[in-house]
């Protein structure tokens, strides 16, 4: 999920996450799963509003992955 710079902020990217996650929920999902990296601070913070919780880190040569997990709502 991806709302270009240019556009950020405008709630543009709760949008599309609401939409996703609906979708999800339609088709009978347990959990939802994402990832964003360390200084992707907007991403984490909208990840973190929506009630996903960071389950991992990993690093990738320089890049470090932050990892999150949530129950769909029902």
């Amino acid at each position: 999920m991806r709302v270009h710079p240019d556009y950020q902020g405008k709630g543009y990217g709760q949008k599309i996450y609401e939409n996703l996650e609906t979708k999800a929920n339609e088709l009978g999902y347990k959990k939802l799963h994402l990832d964003t990296t360390a200084k992707q601070l907007p991403a984490q913070k909208l990840y973190e509003k929506f009630g996903f919780k960071e389950v991992y880190r990993k690093t990738i040569k320089e890049l470090e992955l932050i990892f999150y997990e949530k129950m769909p709502e029902n």
